[in-house]
C-alpha cells in the first residue's frame, strides 16, 4: 500500500499538468500574443531612437553653426604678407627677423582657407572663420608638437589685414610675429 500511494500521486500530477491550459492551441496563442507584444515594444523603441537621434542632429547643428564663421567675399583673392618677430624665446630665432609670403585666402564653404606661398610653392596651409571682423586661424597639418594660430583684423586701410601670428613649440619655444597684409 505504501508503494501505491506515491505512483498513484504521481499518476494524478501527470494528468492535470496534460489537462491544463497546456494544450497545443492555446500555447500557440499565448506565444503569438507575446510575439505581437514584443514587436510592439521594438517599434515603440525604435521611435524614440529616431526621436533621440533627431534631437542629437539638431543639438550637432546648432553647435556646428556657433562655429561657422561668415564668407566675405571682399577676403578672397592674393595678400602681400609682411611679418616681423616680436617676442621669441626659441633658438635660431631673433626679435625683429622679417619673414615675406603670400597668401591666397579662399572659402570652404563658411571656412576660410589661406595659403601660404614662398617661391611660389605652397609652404603652410591655415584653416579658420572670420567671426565678428575677426579672423581667426590655425594650421592644417599636425606637425609634432608645433601649434601655428594667427589673428587678423581689418587694417588700418581699405584692402589691409593686420594682426598676430604666434608658432607654439612644446612648452619652452614661442615665436610671435606682427602681421600685415596687403590686398594685391
Amino acid at each position: 500500500m505504501t508503494l501505491k500511494l506515491p505512483v498513484f500521486l504521481l499518476a494524478i500530477a501527470a494528468l492535470q499538468s496534460c489537462t491544463g491550459n497546456n494544450n497545443p492551441k492555446s500555447l500557440k496563442d499565448s506565444l503569438q500574443k507575446r510575439d505581437a507584444t514584443i514587436a510592439l515594444l521594438q517599434q515603440q523603441l525604435k521611435a524614440k531612437d529616431d526621436s533621440l537621434n533627431l534631437l542629437k542632429k539638431a543639438a550637432d547643428s546648432t553647435i556646428a553653426l556657433q562655429d561657422t564663421g561668415v564668407y566675405n567675399p571682399a577676403l578672397v583673392g592674393l595678400w602681400s604678407v609682411k611679418m616681423q618677430c616680436i617676442e621669441t624665446s626659441c633658438d635660431g630665432s631673433a626679435i625683429g627677423d622679417v619673414k615675406n609670403e603670400q597668401w591666397k585666402l579662399s572659402y570652404e564653404g563658411t571656412s576660410l582657407i589661406a595659403e601660404a606661398y614662398t617661391d611660389k610653392k605652397v609652404t603652410r596651409v591655415y584653416r579658420g572663420t572670420l567671426k565678428n571682423n575677426q579672423i581667426e586661424l590655425k594650421t592644417d597639418e599636425a606637425s609634432g608638437n608645433t601649434l601655428i594660430t594667427v589673428s587678423l583684423q581689418e587694417g588700418s586701410g581699405q584692402n589691409k589685414l593686420e594682426g598676430v601670428r604666434e608658432i607654439v613649440r612644446g612648452e619652452e619655444c614661442r615665436i610671435r610675429y606682427s602681421v600685415n597684409l596687403e590686398k594685391l
